[in-house]
């Protein structure tokens, strides 16, 4: 069973009409990356969510279909909503589900956020809420026909008033939308690796302000890195609908754009290389403050990073771009795996920590939850090129070869096999073949002529120039 990965990008979802939407549906995954392949439902799905629907659609063609869903931090001061109005109005649902979050405000406006935590778990218990309630509201068994249904919060910037009785608090968060960035694309690429699905859906119906723009980037992004690292291509459909001014509209769910990514890891390690050696990645301070010894250690730690590694990443682009497959071979045998999957593995987890170090204070009315730097989109570039010379490195270390005194011998079918592999580009490839081309043609000269080479034990490419430079007897 093909897999599909629905991924939504919400804002605020109390505000959200009942709708009658026509999403648009393909048949068939093998043809999935032409628009022609897709066409609009005749029948409409009653919802306050396009991207329930999209889960639900695909579910019901018999995709296995896995659900995501981001929203914001901002979600922990969200508006208090009239639920008597929306019932009036005929939205029974969803007016429940506003009384639910009501009771939730009453309580997160009595204690205010004493840490980040609590602000991120505020934000959960909000969005849990309205994922959980929308999703049954479309099909009450949904959750269960689901691969998987699971939701995760982003920082986000801006101003919001939390009100309570005939009081409110201003809820400051301070930021950028750089951080937003790189916590969505670590947290998506652990989804895709649990999901593994040949197709990612993205909705930005409900998303606000800069989501829909950085959340395009984000996907894009992640998945040509996952389809690199999985060598399989993946198919990106970003979805969109018309705007709900009122209950029970008609509203389409239009397909905007379709993308499909099967990049070569060599490939993206070229551009990786190209990006970092232009800007140096480092967590940039958005005030005049003094950086935390946190962000200072972030820091520092990038810097041991690109002092090991980038110079190999420049040399190995550079080498790939004229068919230097042996010199690859050569470098990445050499490789400490070991500790190039520990420089990895430290660097997540101190973005990662990172984006968890946002501060939360109070001063009268006001709380400020606040990051004061941005994390750069050259230190997830980093991050992703080395995860690739690993990748790479780790397929190098299993070509067979053979071990003469200290000098290693690699087949020149293996040659041509990792060629493949690690994905040159068309001009690296005819460098290549024509120097391939060129030794096969010089044995096979040598043999002709009478001069026996014995290729049964390794012989250094050398040794064969050698006999082909010897003036004849």
């Amino acid at each position: 069973m093909e897999k599909t990965l629905v991924v939504g990008l919400w804002g605020f979802p109390g505000n959200w009409y009942r709708a009658r939407y026509k999403p648009v549906v393909v048949d068939d995954i093998k043809s999935v990356d032409r628009l022609s392949s897709w066409t609009t439902s005749r029948e409409s799905i009653s919802a306050h969510s396009t991207t329930i629907v999209l889960a639900k659609t695909f579910r019901d063609k018999g995709f296995e279909t896995h659900l995501k869903i981001y929203g914001l931090d901002t979600l922990a001061s969200p508006p208090r909503l009239d639920s008597n109005k929306i019932r009036k109005n005929g939205d029974r649902e969803r007016a429940d589900l506003v009384d639910e979050l009501n009771r939730y405000l009453n309580e997160f406006a009595m204690h205010d956020p004493k840490s980040y935590g609590d602000v991120v778990e505020r934000a959960e218990m909000v969005l849990k809420l309205f994922v959980d309630g929308y999703t049954k509201l479309v099909d009450d068994s949904l959750s269960k026909k689901l691969s998987s249904i699971s939701i995760s919060i982003l920082p986000g910037i801006g101003t919001f008033d939390l009100v309570y009785s005939n009081t409110s608090k201003r809820y400051v968060y301070r930021g950028s939308p750089l951080n937003t960035y790189a916590a969505l694309f670590l947290d998506l690429v652990e989804t895709l690796e649990f999901v593994d699905p040949d197709i990612v859906l993205l909705d930005v119906s409900h998303g606000i302000n800069y989501l829909p723009v950085l959340g395009r980037e984000a996907v894009y992004r992640c998945v040509e890195f996952f389809s690199s690292v999985k060598r399989k291509r993946v198919v990106v459909a970003i979805f969109n609908s018309d705007p709900v001014n009122e209950q029970d509209q008609e509203s389409y769910i239009h397909l905007i754009e379709l993308k499909q990514f099967s990049a070569a890891p060599i490939e993206l390690i070229r551009s990786f290389a190209e990006v970092l050696t232009r800007e140096f990645p480092k967590l940039r301070m958005l005030e005049h403050e003094k950086p935390s010894d946190m962000l200072n250690n972030v820091n520092r730690y990038v810097e041991e990073v690109c002092e090991k590694h980038i110079g190999l990443l420049n040399a190995i682009a550079k080498a790939s771009s004229y068919g230097l497959v042996l010199y690859i071979a050569h470098k990445l045998f050499e490789l400490d795996l070991n500790l190039l999957k520990s420089h990895v593995e430290n660097l997540r987890n101190k973005i990662l920590e990172a984006i968890k170090n946002r501060n939360v204070s109070r001063e009268n009315n006001t709380i400020l939850i606040k990051h004061n730097f941005a994390i750069p989109t050259t230190i997830i570039d980093l991050l992703n090129a080395m995860h690739l010379l690993m990748e790479i490195s780790k397929n190098i270390k299993t070509i067979e070869t053979t071990k003469e005194d200290d000098t290693t011998f690699i087949e020149i079918n293996m040659l041509k096999k990792l060629a493949k592999d690690v994905g040159l580009s068309e001009i690296a490839k005819t460098i290549l073949e024509s120097e391939i081309d060129n030794i096969e043609k010089h044995i096979a000269t040598l043999t002709k002529i009478g001069i026996d080479i014995d290729l049964s034990k390794p012989t250094p490419l050398s040794a064969v120039m050698e006999l082909i430079e010897k003036p004849m007897k």
